[in-house]
């Protein structure tokens, strides 16, 4: 009986002994494979947004009067420090949702000479004015009729 104890003392310790470095280089093998397939994940999403933002930008290119380029507009030209980044307003009126802006030509000729406490912004292109009217009447309110830099053009 003390040689079956001794073998199976032995096998117990051979056994752990021996598993301890083939679990080690499955858990390795498991953590590889993981961090590869999430690696392959973000890889594609990344490789599908700079495919969407190149053909986004060639659209842009293509129409620098579009709603998205006169978001930028709104932003950098400092309209958003007086109506708020989504137009609800701070300083100057809100603009989002508001009727006064249904009227093309009438935005276009505040933008241009300004009025009440707005300043002219006349020295803007007529595909920057035409691309912030845009953005404030598509994005900002429910209006699908588009201003051309035409448009702008006809009151300067």
């Amino acid at each position: 009986m003390t040689d079956t104890t001794e073998r199976t003392d032995v096998l117990a310790g051979v056994k752990r002994f021996a598993l301890r470095p083939i679990l080690a280089g499955l858990g390795a093998v498991c953590l590889a494979a993981t961090l590869s397939i999430a690696y392959a994940e973000d890889n594609t999403s990344t490789s599908e947004a700079t495919s969407t933002e190149t053909a986004r930008d060639a659209e842009t290119a293509a129409d620098p009067t579009s709603a998205e380029v006169g978001r930028e507009q709104f932003e950098f030209q400092g309209c958003a420090s007086c109506h708020g980044l989504e137009g609800e307003g701070g300083a100057g009126p809100k603009i989002a949702g508001n009727p006064a802006v249904n009227n093309a030509d009438a935005l276009i000729q505040r933008i241009l000479f300004g009025g009440g406490d707005m300043p002219p912004f006349s020295h803007l292109t007529d595909e920057e004015i035409a691309a912030i009217s845009n953005f404030v009447r598509t994005e900002l309110n429910s209006r699908s009729e588009l201003v051309t830099a035409e448009d702008v053009a006809a009151f300067r």
